[in-house]
């Protein structure tokens, strides 16, 4: 090979190994942030935007005598420790976990209440693909479950052909009004403890939604084609 074009690839490969040291270096960031540091410690977690690189940026807690007191908001009872938690989770899921989009709406005050979804662009907010607005992935209200969602169906008319699809370790859900489900059983999360100690849970979490994700890519066809609710 000519030496004027082995140049221009030396450069590319080197540009490379330079990007993939710049995430790692981000990646050991968070991770020293998010698993070593006392959950007592962190006030919040922001990232802050320099140009087309996102820094995470901790802050420590500047009052900790506020840790467990308790406020009203919205006629619910939350406490400061449930607040942080989703706000460790979105960093946590920013870290660990970027393939694996993730929408979390606390703005209610719905601290303890919460049903983070995921892939909502790809699915429901896919303008692109306008019959996937009828499908969300949840986790509805911390509860032991990641959860696919098909809506506008019976469930009478949902469970033989959901039956015959589901992948190991999946299971039809109860029945809903007008919103029938396939499961994937997760570890339960607490919101009163921190992010940090729950790591390894909430991976499970985050692999439950990209599986069920994978599996509605796989049996699209065959799931929107079951008859809708009259």
């Amino acid at each position: 090979m000519p030496a004027d074009e082995a140049a221009p690839a030396a450069e590319a490969s080197t540009d490379v190994i330079e990007e993939r040291a710049a995430r790692i270096r981000d990646l050991v960031k968070a991770t020293m942030i998010l698993r070593h540091t006392r959950a007592s410690d962190l006030d919040l977690l922001r990232r802050e935007k320099s140009g087309d690189q996102d820094t995470i940026v901790s802050g420590v807690r500047q009052n900790n005598r506020h840790d467990c007191e308790h406020n009203v908001n919205g006629g619910i009872m939350v406490t400061n420790n449930a607040i942080q938690f989703w706000e460790d989770l979105k960093l946590f899921q920013r870290a660990f976990h970027k393939s694996v989009p993730m929408f979390i709406r606390t703005d209610k005050g719905a601290h303890e209440d919460v049903w983070p979804s995921f892939f909502d662009n790809q699915l429901g907010n896919n303008r692109r693909e306008i019959r996937r607005k009828r499908v969300q992935i949840a986790w509805p209200n911390l509860s032991d479950h990641v959860s696919l969602f098909i809506k506008n169906i019976a469930y009478k008319s949902f469970i033989l052909p959901a039956r015959g699809l589901l992948g190991e370790d999946m299971r039809v859900g109860d029945p809903g009004a007008d919103w029938q489900s396939i499961q994937i059983i997760t570890p339960q999360i607490d919101v009163h403890s921190s992010v940090q100690e729950q790591a390894d849970k909430l991976d499970k979490i985050f692999h439950a939604a990209e599986r069920l994700y994978d599996f509605f890519l796989l049996h699209e066809k065959a799931l929107l084609a079951i008859p809708r609710q009259k």
